[in-house]
C-alpha cells in the first residue's frame, strides 16, 4: 500500500471510478437492509428522492411501491457506470485512498452538522418509535439516492437546459443549476414533512453546500458526507 500525495488523492478520490467501488457495497447493504426491515410493511416515502420518483410516476398513473428499490439501484449503477465511462481513464485502485475518503467525508459531515443545525434543529426518520436500525437505514438511503438524484442528475440536467436552451454562459448556468437543484431538493422534502420556513431555508442551504461539495469533491465523498451528517442528527444531542 502506497500513501498517495495530496494532488493524486484529490484527483482520484473525486473520480466516479473510486466512487463506484466505495458506493456499490453500501448500496447492496442498504437494499438488503430495506428488504429485511420493510418488506412486511406498507410502502411509505423514505426520503426526498422517493418523493420525486413518486411525483413522476403519479403523472403516468403508477402507484409507489417497493419496486422503487429496483429503479433506484439500477439508476445508481447506470449513473456510476456512465461517470466512469466519461472519465476515459483506467488505473489500478490504491486501497489507501478509500479510508482517506471516509475520513474526509466525516470531516465534511461534521462541518455540515455544525452549520446546518444552527439554522434549524432537525430530527431524522419517520417516527421516533422505530428502532435505530431503521433510522440508520433511512440515513444511508437518503445519502445514496438524494445525492444521485438532486446532485449528479439534476445539476447536470439543469446545466444542460440553461446552457443549450437559454444559451447562458458556463459560470451562470453552473450557479443557476446548483441553486435550482437546491430549491427542488428542499421542496421535495415537503412530501414527508410540514412546511416551516427555517427548515426549508436549512434544507436549501444544505442542498447548496452538498452541491458545491459534489462539484468539487465528487459523488462518493458527497454521499458519505451526507450519511455522516444524517447519523450525527440521529445520535448527537
Amino acid at each position: 500500500m502506497i500513501l498517495p500525495g495530496w494532488r493524486t488523492y484529490h484527483k482520484e478520490s473525486q473520480s466516479f471510478y473510486y466512487s463506484l467501488f466505495l458506493i456499490l457495497p453500501l448500496m447492496v447493504v442498504y437494499e438488503a437492509g430495506t428488504i429485511w426491515l420493510f418488506s412486511n410493511q406498507p410502502y411509505e416515502l423514505r426520503n426526498a428522492a422517493d418523493a420525486l420518483l413518486r411525483f413522476i410516476l403519479e403523472q403516468i398513473g403508477a402507484q409507489p411501491g417497493y419496486y422503487f428499490s429496483i429503479i433506484f439501484a439500477s439508476a445508481l449503477v447506470i449513473t456510476l457506470g456512465l461517470g466512469v465511462w466519461r472519465e476515459e481513464r483506467r488505473y489500478h485502485l490504491n486501497s489507501v485512498i478509500f479510508p482517506m475518503m471516509l475520513v474526509e467525508s466525516l470531516i465534511w459531515g461534521m462541518g455540515l452538522y455544525l452549520i446546518l443545525q444552527q439554522m434549524a434543529q432537525l430530527v431524522l426518520g419517520m417516527t421516533a418509535t422505530r428502532g435505530w436500525l431503521v433510522q440508520v437505514n433511512l440515513a444511508v438511503g437518503a445519502g445514496l439516492y438524494e445525492e444521485m438524484i438532486f446532485r449528479v442528475i439534476l445539476i447536470a440536467v439543469l446545466g444542460f437546459i440553461f446552457q443549450s436552451g437559454f444559451r447562458w454562459k458556463y459560470s451562470a448556468s453552473g450557479w443557476a443549476s446548483l441553486l435550482g437543484a437546491a430549491v427542488i431538493f428542499a421542496g421535495f422534502h415537503l412530501f414527508t414533512e410540514t412546511f416551516v420556513w427555517s427548515v426549508f431555508i436549512q434544507r436549501f442551504t444544505g442542498g447548496v453546500l452538498l452541491g458545491i461539495l459534489y462539484l468539487k469533491r465528487g459523488y462518493g465523498i458527497t454521499v458519505y458526507s451526507h450519511i455522516f451528517y444524517n447519523l450525527m442528527i440521529l445520535f448527537l444531542p
